[in-house]
């Protein structure tokens, strides 16, 4: 019968390679996506008005509407949306197949004093993974939620 012996000298860089090699795979697998990965847990509705807040926006302080919506799994026909929000670094492409929570809010600071404006979370999870500014005149769409300069 054969024994394996092993000295320190060999197994404490062993050791330190595999820890190496399971914290840089904590730190890829923990890292979302795009800019702005960090997930935002607003948590209820005042949460989601200072969330708004934060980014410049003043709303009236209760939805206009609340939906829940299950999205399908394949996400095609939704590629303008998907692309507007990697781009704000919210993860709706991660949510096909699950149900998400929508809250529009009417904008009162919109500028140019424009009344016709909207703005919508969705969350998921608890999490914000959806964001967008509405302006419904003739000459509206759909725009990301950063603050207009």
């Amino acid at each position: 019968m054969k024994m394996l012996c092993f000295s320190r000298r060999k197994l404490l860089p062993a050791a330190v390679i595999v820890l190496v090699i399971a914290v840089g795979a904590v730190l890829l697998l923990s890292r979302g996506r795009g800019k702005g990965a960090e997930r935002v847990y607003p948590g209820g509705n005042e949460g989601r008005v200072t969330y708004l807040e934060k980014l410049g926006w003043q709303v009236e302080p209760e939805p206009l509407e609340t939906l829940q919506i299950k999205l399908p799994t394949d996400l095609k026909g939704y590629e303008d949306y998907l692309a507007l929000q990697t781009e704000q670094g919210l993860p709706f492409a991660d949510c096909g197949g699950k149900v998400v929570c929508r809250y529009t809010y009417r904008v009162t600071n919109y500028p140019g004093g424009r009344r016709d404006a909207q703005v919508n979370l969705l969350q998921c999870d608890g999490a914000v993974v959806a964001g967008d500014v509405v302006l419904l005149g003739e000459d509206g769409g759909v725009f990301g939620l950063e603050f207009p300069k």
